[in-house]
């Protein structure tokens, strides 16, 4: 069944994303343009960003270990909004926001989630046509500032991705271009995917990440057995890759289990 308008229509005079291309046609472009960064030839190219970004983490939270000789506490889903955010902004838009490297968000960030209080509004709002007019009234004018603060935020660091002379394997790199929308995607159409790229591939692996986390450590057994699995399979971190870590099976049931009981969708 094809999706609704209402609630996945694109933004009044702005360009269809992949989110909300409805159009079956037009939605299958967006997809074929896209699917080579996400090939597992791509991905794999891919993994010198992804360590890079993971063993700054890694040594940031060794770093919080470190201070209290009796343990510390670290509120690890932060942690994982950091690492899920650099490295949407690294592979996405050729650098990362700097969240792990100053153990904070980006003030980008905010805007992000403002931008989508605003929006989650504004559709709802569809749903009750007779009090669209309260639109203006309930949602505060800063929040919709956010919302066009994002937009601009996105294009402008896209436009800078792909005007630099940097040569390297993510999925920007990857996608098909044209400007006559008939084999790939056009500029305004990777601008309007490049807003949402950002919230998709970020939060969504947050939420999957600090639920599956949680279930571990509610389960020392299952957490035992994943950690068994992992360091008798590699004798240091620089082993691991991604084509290492696909064939550890209980880690790959861990990671579809997580999917299913925290579904990001």
């Amino acid at each position: 069944f094809p999706k609704s308008t209402l609630w996945h229509g694109a933004t009044p005079g702005r360009p269809h994303s992949i989110l909300n291309a409805l159009d079956p046609k037009t939605h299958a472009r967006f997809r074929k343009a896209m699917d080579s960064g996400f090939t597992e030839k791509a991905v794999q190219m891919q993994d010198p960003i992804l360590q890079k970004n993971v063993a700054l983490f890694i040594a940031q939270l060794e770093k919080l270990t470190l201070k209290d000789t009796n343990g510390a506490v670290v509120n690890i889903v932060r942690w994982f909004s950091f690492v899920g955010f650099d490295l949407v902004g690294d592979l996405g838009f050729g650098e990362p926001f700097g969240c792990l490297k100053n153990s904070e968000l980006h003030p980008w960030i905010s805007t992000i989630f403002a931008s989508l209080r605003a929006a989650t509004l504004r559709v709802s709002l569809k749903f009750y046509p007779s009090m669209s007019w309260l639109f203006g009234l309930t949602i505060p004018k800063s929040v919709m500032q956010k919302q066009i603060q994002h937009w601009q935020l996105a294009v402008e660091k896209m436009n800078r991705r792909l005007n630099s002379e940097q040569e390297r394997p993510d999925l920007i790199s990857m996608i098909k271009r044209d400007e006559e929308g008939i084999k790939g995607i056009t500029l305004a159409e990777l601008h309007a995917t490049a807003s949402v790229l950002i919230i998709a591939g970020s939060e969504t692996t947050v939420s999957v990440l600090s639920g599956t986390t949680n279930y571990l450590v509610k389960t020392p057994q299952k957490l035992a057995t994943l950690t068994s699995e992992v360091r008798s399979s590699f004798g240091n971190e620089g082993g691991m890759s991604i084509t290492a870590l696909k064939d550890l099976p209980y880690l790959n049931a861990v990671i579809q289990e997580g999917l299913r009981l925290c579904n990001p969708t």
